[in-house]
């Protein structure tokens, strides 16, 4: 429970709260203040500790008081700003600081910087330090903060029931509590309406409190009369009460909610619609990885777990596409509202919203009511859906958070998350789905953005902090991450889609390459067992190509069948100008009133009829579902990715691509169609590619990563460096120009040793210098990122997966540079270029950000992991800025050369 400071009324109150907590934590008080009215007087407190030789120490501390929770103000440093002559006063090096709030940043800073000289040590408990260190000496924490009485089962049904009367319309005037009930006597808002006594009772109610309500009802001439338990009501209890004409009403506390709103009928065909569904029939129990590292499986029991932890309110399951999230969301609804309607009093009920149906910025009320009152009929008002989300009555499920996410820019995707939050309450329980690239904390940012262990720079502390879903400073929000199939789950499934042939199909999997590491997804699983009587024997496959095998089969048999007038190609194409409209638009689903123009237009028909036929084909026999709404939708939303990467694809290749945003899932099936085309392009006729350097191609290529993904290009192709500059180039150019030497160098020489491998410590500033004098220049990031990863948006320049082996990064082992181009060819991109993964950052001519004078380095470096040495990693500093880590290439253009 939470602990409100502002129950100590004075700052000598404060002070005694302090000086009794340390004594409780084993400090001895050398010197107690005396009392008085400053809020600040000094105590002075010693502790004995021991070194690493098991040598006793003691150690004094001065220590000062701040009780500021009244006024909720922050302590400034100037309130403490004699501290160091308290200090020395005291003669103590050590000081303290305890306070009710929480220390201004200025104050925190100043104290840091102190303590880290070493001469004084300077240390700050706030108001939750305070708290941990009470929770933890509960006699002190109860002397000054006396717990509440505890609540009684019929004051807790009452408070239960008066919440339910306050959103009915009612105002409680009295309560009087006696014994096992608790009785409220409620009026109604409505003008000219009587007083209605409503009873609490713990335990069953019976015929005789039936009788007793009866009587007190008629003699004080009220409306009414209304018993609520929270157990059961006895038969003869129910039956004297419709005796009396409703005069006296009984209900259990369900049944008291179900007065609000009746979600019965929507359980039922929530259940139904899963039981119908053919998911149903070949389900297989999914795993999950907490933030811990444990796994646990099945993850229904994870979820059972959390919810009866009343310390837990919100939980993020995150996966890759097709990992299952969506059918976890349904079966486990479908499984919780079997529940709830064989005992109502004792579950929560589960309500499945589609995120997916929503789009912009969304506020939850708007949310909620719509799902409420337009999807599903269910007459009540917010207010009441927020009193049985309080109560603990529900399960939230918001499935698809990603695929609203897609549609806003990043700080609206953040706002929205932080709008869905606020359904978390003390009783509340939210499931959210998402996949994985939606989420990330700050704490991973700052991983992305400065090096493992060192802080960013102080210069570039102001830099704009981007936003982001920050889950940190919240311990009641948790996050797991599904895990894929097993081989026992893959077995499963199959034996559950197919009973007869399930071994034949597991032993085809096994024995077909990689198939057994694309089954672990569901999706995929589903489509290899559909394709796997087409696939030839021993073919290997990617993601894409199995999704371009399995939609390739679906055209043809509906062809076959006579199911359609559309030739498959022209149905494919019109499948990728589609989903490459939604993903223009932002939209994931079009309007069947929308659909006969879209089709007019592709198959440029005149005739209403044909129009008609040829709309009627789209909607039957393709990769489109409809909703209640009559909204059409791919049937997953990983078919529209594909469609956009087929489309994409080949127009990547033969140039002609446009400009666009896609996001990393279009990047990754563009990765997969193009994983066997060759590319490397030669420079124009008459044109001679000087030793040394390579060659880059005009036209568009795959740039970025996360939610900067997109397709970009590049109007000029270029030479670029086949090697970073070396320490032996480097030196011919500061012996000609009579530079500043690295500072690692003996003078203008370099260690003999580190002649090829790249230069370090050289600035952006010293890099312009350098090129401007052997004639080129630094390349953009943009250059530089296509000489890496070429057209395909592959994330290393080798390929997809890290391999240490091909780079030094820190997993390599070697914790230095090393000779450039000692990892080609293995580690060469497709141009030719080496040491792109690893070894050096090189810097760029680009900005950070536009306007500001913060240049990109690309690359990565030997002290840093392979999350880090990918093709679209970046990082920054100041021109003037430089390190070991920093070294660079150069570019030109045919026309300097």
């Amino acid at each position: 429970m939470p602990i409100d400071f502002t129950q100590i009324k004075s700052g000598e109150d404060f002070e005694l709260l302090c000086e009794d907590l340390l004594r409780a934590m084993g400090f001895t008080i050398v010197q107690s203040p005396a009392r008085g009215s400053d809020a600040g007087v000094d105590l002075i407190v010693s502790e004995t500790v021991k070194d690493t030789m098991g040598f006793a120490e003691e150690r004094k501390s001065l220590v000062q008081c701040k009780h500021y929770a009244h006024s909720g103000k922050a302590v400034p440093f100037a309130d403490v700003a004699n501290y160091r002559e308290a200090m020395d006063q005291a003669k103590v090096r050590r000081y303290l600081l305890i306070t009710s709030t929480l220390p201004s940043q200025d104050l925190q800073n100043k104290f840091k910087a102190v303590s880290e000289k070493g001469e004084y040590v300077a240390l700050i408990w706030s108001k939750n330090h305070l708290a941990c260190f009470l929770d933890a000496h509960p006699d002190v924490r109860n002397r000054y903060f006396p717990p509440p009485p505890g609540p009684t089962p019929a004051g807790d049904l009452a408070q239960a029931v008066e919440g339910l009367l306050t959103v009915m319309g009612f105002a409680c005037q009295e309560r009087q509590p006696a014994g096992d009930r608790v009785r409220l006597v409620c009026t109604s808002r409505a003008a000219l309406t009587r007083p209605v006594a409503v009873v609490c009772k713990e335990g069953t109610v019976t015929r005789d409190d039936v009788e007793a309500l009866l009587a007190n009802v008629q003699a004080q001439g009220l409306g009414g009369g209304v018993l609520v338990t929270h157990t059961r009501v006895s038969p003869a209890a129910r039956e004297r009460a419709a005796e009396t004409g409703d005069l006296v009403r009984t209900f259990t506390l369900d049944e008291f909610y179900r007065e609000l709103i009746n979600f019965e009928p929507y359980v039922h065909r929530l259940v139904a619609e899963y039981e119908e569904d053919e998911l149903s029939t070949y389900y297989v129990d999914l795993g999950c990885q907490s933030g811990d590292g444990s796994i646990y499986k099945p993850m229904d029991g994870y979820v059972d777990r959390w919810l009866d932890d009343p310390a837990r309110n919100h939980i993020s399951i995150l996966g890759d596409y097709g990992t299952g999230k969506t059918s976890f969301c349904r079966q486990y609804a479908a499984k919780l509202g079997r529940r709830w309607l064989a005992d109502p009093d004792h579950c929560r009920i589960p309500i499945l919203i589609s995120l997916r149906d929503y789009a912009k910025a969304v506020s939850l009320k708007q949310l909620v009511t719509d799902f409420l009152v337009n999807r599903y009929s269910i007459q009540a008002g917010y207010e009441a859906f927020r009193r049985f989300n309080a109560d603990g009555k529900l399960l939230l499920l918001f499935d698809g958070f990603d695929e609203m996410a897609q549609k806003v820019d990043y700080q609206t995707t953040v706002d929205n998350f932080e709008e869905l939050a606020r359904a978390v309450e003390a009783r509340s329980k939210v499931l959210l789905t998402c996949r994985t690239p939606y989420f990330r904390t700050r704490a991973e940012a700052e991983k992305l953005l400065s090096p493992r262990g060192l802080e960013p720079l102080p210069e570039a502390r102001d830099l704009p902090e981007r936003a982001a879903i920050d889950l940190t400073e919240r311990p009641n929000f948790e996050i797991v991450h599904l895990v894929p199939f097993g081989r026992e789950d893959i077995q499963a499934m199959l034996r559950a889609r197919f009973p007869g042939a399930w071994q034949g199909y597991w032993q085809r999997i096994e024995h077909t390459y990689n198939l057994a590491e694309l089954a672990q997804r569901p999706v995929l699983l589903d489509m290899i067992a559909r394709s796997l009587p087409h696939l030839k024997p021993g073919q290997a496959l990617n993601a894409a190509q199995l999704y371009e095998a399995y939609t390739d089969l679906w055209l043809l048999r509906d062809e076959e069948k006579g199911r359609t007038l559309i030739t498959r190609a022209d149905k494919r194409l019109f499948m990728q100008e589609l989903a490459l409209e939604m993903l223009r638009r932002e939209e994931l689903s079009i309007h069947y009133s929308r659909l006969p123009e879209r089709v007019r237009a592709h198959f440029r028909l005149e005739k209403a009829a044909e129009i008609d036929y040829f709309d009627n084909d789209i909607r039957t026999c393709s990769f489109l579902n409809r909703d209640g709404e009559g909204n059409y939708r791919f049937v997953h939303k990983s078919f529209g990715e594909f469609f956009v990467a087929q489309w994409l694809a080949p127009r990547i290749v033969d140039g002609s691509a446009p400009e666009m945003r896609v996001n990393e899932e279009v990047r990754g099936f563009v990765r997969g169609l193009l994983a066997v085309a060759k590319w490397s392009p030669p420079p124009p006729p008459g044109v001679v590619v000087p030793e040394g350097m390579a060659w880059v191609p005009p036209g568009p290529f795959i740039y970025g990563e996360s939610e900067g993904t997109r397709v970009a290009r590049l109007e000029q192709g270029f030479y670029i460096a086949r090697t970073p500059v070396t320490n032996g180039q480097y030196a011919r150019f500061v012996v000609a120009t009579r530079h500043a030497p690295p500072e690692h160098w003996r003078g203008k020489t370099p260690p003999e040793a580190l002649c090829d491998h790249p230069v370090v410590y050289v600035s952006w500033k010293d890099a312009v210098a350098y090129a401007e004098w052997a004639g080129g220049r630094l390349p953009t990031e943009e250059e530089w990122e296509k000489a890496a990863r070429a057209i395909d948006g592959r994330v290393y320049p080798w390929g997809d997966e890290f391999d240490p082996g091909r780079c030094n990064a820190e997993e390599s082992g070697i914790g230095t540079t090393t000779p450039v181009g000692r990892y080609s060819p293995d580690g060469d991109s497709p141009c030719g270029c080496t040491d792109m993964a690893g070894n050096v950052w090189e810097w760029t001519a680009s900005e950070w950000e536009p306007g500001r004078d913060v240049r990109v380095l690309r690359g990565g470096a030997f002290g840093r992991g392979g999350w880090y040495v990918r093709c679209a990693a970046r990082d920054w500093n100041l021109p003037v800025g430089w390190g070991g880590y920093y070294g660079f290439r150069l570019v030109a253009s045919p026309v300097h050369l």
